[in-house]
């Protein structure tokens, strides 16, 4: 345990002695950190865990268009959708 306190306190001296070299080291860690973590949740939600559909080629994204204002391609609300579906909205 001595030992490994004499480590850490060479290692603290070390590093504040060339904080340049000190803040390349932390900044490399942490950008390998954020692409690796980036990296596995990329693989985890389309490799390892898809939807949770049993057909996933069935499903659809529903957009608007207003030509009177000249915008294209955003979400529908859901009350326009139900009104396209024939059903009644749940809100009144």
């Amino acid at each position: 345990m001595e030992t490994l306190m004499q480590d850490v306190r060479y290692a603290l001296r070390s590093l504040i002695s060339s904080p340049v070299f000190a803040l390349a080291s932390v900044l490399s860690l942490a950008i390998g950190i954020g692409a690796n973590t980036a990296i596995f949740s990329v693989i985890d939600t389309v490799l390892i865990n898809p939807v949770p559909f049993k057909v996933p080629d069935r499903l659809v994204m529903v957009w608007e268009s207003n030509t009177q204002q000249d915008a294209h391609n955003f979400p529908t609300s859901p009350l326009n959708f139900l009104a396209w579906k024939g059903t009644e909205p749940l809100i009144r």
